[in-house]
């Protein structure tokens, strides 16, 4: 994004030769003679830029001049004064003062061939005044935020660079394993799944932890939270600090003041959630915070503040801002059930985070899919790492500048696609789920007509793209092949469908094949191994599918069939999963598996034809992890009428699947119904079912 001169008040951008002056600190010093040495290192022989490092002051008078400063003490988090032949840079820390370096490199590139193709277009403007930070806190949890070198340049936090603990991961404090007195005592005991952080032993483990591993010199955030269950300590220390059986936030809240005292350098948060949801009553240190979840604040880009969710997340924050001066939330910006088929967030993040600014929320943890590739995370992280240090930025030109920079050849099809879904989503304002299924997301938001036009034409432009760019248009392409097989499974017979009936006969179609192709160059890049957050194996993906291929496809004489929960009367809009011919695949229920808590009564509308007796097969998937378990029961009713019952002992398992399969004397004059009863040992049980087929 080149910047004219008169976008930049009265610095010349042009002139061939620039002095460079700093305060006369340590650290203003060493990052000046950093940016110095980057600008040499990145000059080119076209290049006719002229550099003078100058260690005093005395060139800020005498024109093109670019002075650097950090102080501390400073309001703002950094000052621009621009005025004509001068350009002066104060900043609070080293890190704000490196990040506008790398913007100034990415802008004096543009005038004078230095090799800035690593650097994102700047969006800054370096107009004079006092500048804030819109989150304090900032990090998009997406892959190129994994690198430290990003971090620098986009100026964002990540949990491996500033954080000592993390998440529920407490425990590693203790170096020997937990003693007994910092275990969680119940009125069952002590218990292994909890720690007790009212004890002393807790609190030194934490102390010699920092003090071995930090010390007090560099700054660093540590997590102190309970372990990811709802067992709350109640020895005789938490209860008088105010534990209940149902909240540990008062000896938490003791013990993040008491590591804030004696570490006033570091800063100690923890997390609204199960046993800590209730906001402290005690005034907490500066230097403590507190995460709190939007999971529940709904996914669309336009607030109803009228909408329960909402309001309840609202009076929580207010409660924590009573008494806690850090408020950071954790959000959510993948979808973790498909990590690989576009995701639009951009347009709801930037008017989110304004209402959550609004309430008191000085950092955002952007929860994406992290270590594993998604496409167009490198997009998504400069997009949403400048909302959050200015949310007045336009969504689209920070995507179009992006790439326009680094994919000259495809930058227009990509960013027209991006902004195109996004737009869409504005107009919608659909509740994305961040847990969706596939069905769910070519009804929620991904238009399959617009997906394969872009695929196709990012595919068309793939050949003449060069270098990183032909690097980077082959891994998304490799990435987009999962949404286009898994658009060929879920349709069936349909026109983007995977097979089609030859003859009364179903066969895959040879259209399946180049994409499968395609997807299992995955091993060929790295972070590039699953397609969601929980197991989510490409290889396990592609295995399904060379399954599929190889297993004979098998025509159901049930052409349609309607579901009804017993209990609820609810008839069930995926009914179609049980008479669909596409076979469910076990390693993933999303696929192809219709899914209820309660018994189903399923009424099946048969085809046209002459033989009476078929064999009934139905397939049932185990997850005990799920609460996907094996049915209690199977009715067969004909007119009406049971005529068989089967139970367990009539499925066969195999894996995790069971299988009933029985001979049935049924014609398609008579009514046919299914009756499946589910398990009886959980209220929780749920059933996992895949086709029921009659052949």
């Amino acid at each position: 994004m080149a910047i004219s001169k008169e976008g930049l008040n009265n610095f010349d951008f042009s002139v061939l030769k620039i002095f460079i002056a700093s305060n006369v600190d340590q650290e203003s010093q060493k990052i000046t003679n950093e940016f110095v040495g980057q600008i040499n290192r990145r000059k080119t022989e076209k290049s006719k830029l002229v550099i003078a490092r100058s260690t005093t002051e005395s060139h800020l008078d005498s024109g093109n001049a670019i002075y650097f400063e950090i102080t501390p003490e400073m309001s703002s988090d950094y000052e621009i004064r621009n005025k004509r032949g001068s350009l002066s840079i104060i900043a609070k820390n080293k890190e704000t003062l490196k990040w506008l370096g790398y913007n100034l490199i990415s802008i004096l590139g543009d005038f004078h061939f230095l090799e800035n193709s690593d650097l994102p277009p700047s969006y800054l403007n370096f107009h004079t005044g006092h500048f804030d930070f819109h989150m304090k806190y900032r990090e998009p949890h997406l892959l190129p935020n994994t690198d430290v070198k990003i971090t620098e340049v986009l100026h964002t936090h990540s949990v491996d660079k500033d954080w000592g603990i993390w998440g529920h991961n407490l425990e590693k404090v203790f170096v020997d394993g937990v003693p007994l007195n910092a275990r969680a005592l119940t009125p069952n005991g002590r218990n292994n799944n909890q720690l007790c952080f009212s004890s002393e032993e807790t609190y030194s483990a934490v102390e010699t932890f920092i003090k071995n591993h930090y010390g007090e010199v560099e700054e660093k955030r540590f997590m102190i939270a309970p372990n990811d269950n709802k067992v709350v300590c109640t020895c005789a220390s938490c209860k008088k600090n105010g534990n209940t059986n149902e909240s540990a936030t008062p000896a938490v809240s003791n013990l993040l003041n008491k590591l804030a005292k004696t570490f006033p350098k570091h800063h100690f948060f923890t997390i609204a959630y199960h046993t800590t949801t209730e906001a402290p009553k005690i005034k907490m240190e500066p230097n403590t915070g507190v995460f709190i979840s939007t999971i529940n604040f709904p996914k669309s880009v336009h607030i109803d503040r009228k909408n329960q969710s909402v309001q309840d997340f609202s009076r929580l924050v207010k409660q924590w801002n009573n008494n806690v001066n850090n408020i950071y939330i954790w959000d959510y910006i993948s979808n973790f059930d498909d990590y690989l088929s576009p995701f639009p967030v951009l347009a709801r993040f930037k008017n989110q985070q304004k209402y959550f600014h609004s309430l008191g929320v000085s950092g955002i943890f952007l929860n994406g899919s992290g270590y594993d590739y998604s496409p167009f995370d490198d997009i998504k992280t400069y997009v949403l790492s400048a909302l959050m240090i200015n949310p007045s930025l336009s969504v689209q030109k920070l995507i179009k500048s992006y790439c326009n920079k680094f994919y000259p050849v495809t930058g227009s099809v990509i960013s027209e696609y991006i902004i195109g879904i996004e737009q869409q989503n504005i107009s919608s304002n659909n509740n994305i789920n961040v847990y969706s299924s596939f069905r769910n997301v070519t009804t929620s938001y991904l238009d399959q007509d617009r997906f394969l036009l872009f695929y196709e034409k990012l595919t068309q432009l793939r050949d003449k793209a060069k270098d990183q760019e032909l690097k980077s248009i082959d891994k998304l392409l490799t990435a987009l092949s999962y949404t286009r097989l898994q658009m060929f499974y879920h349709n069936g017979n349909l026109s983007n469908g995977f097979f089609n009936l030859v003859n009364g006969n179903l066969e895959v179609s040879n259209k399946v094949e180049p994409t499968l192709n395609r997807l299992k160059e995955y091993q060929g890049f790295e972070k590039f191994e699953k397609y969601k957050e929980d197991g989510g194996y490409l290889n396990t993906y592609l295995s399904e599918w060379e399954s599929l291929k190889s297993k004979p496809l098998i025509s159901n004489l049930i052409q349609k069939t309607q579901v009804r929960e017993i209990s609820s009367g609810q008839f069930l809009k995926e009914s179609v999963l049980l008479s669909d011919n596409i076979p469910g695949f076990t390693s993933d229920f999303h696929q192809g598996w219709l899914i209820s808590g309660e018994s189903l009564n399923i009424e099946c509308i048969l085809k046209m034809y002459s033989k009476s007796s078929s064999t009934i097969e139905m397939k049932f998937l185990i997850n005990e992890r799920f609460r996907m378990l094996q049915p209690q029961k199977i009715e067969i009713i004909l007119n009406g009428k049971v005529m068989e019952t089967f139970s367990e002992k009539d499925l066969t398992q195999s894996g995790n699947t069971m299988l009933l399969k029985k001979k049935l004397k049924v014609n398609n004059k008579q009514k046919l119904e299914v009756r499946i009863y589910k398990n009886s040992t959980s209220t929780r049980a749920l059933i996992a079912c895949d086709e029921i087929l009659l052949y």
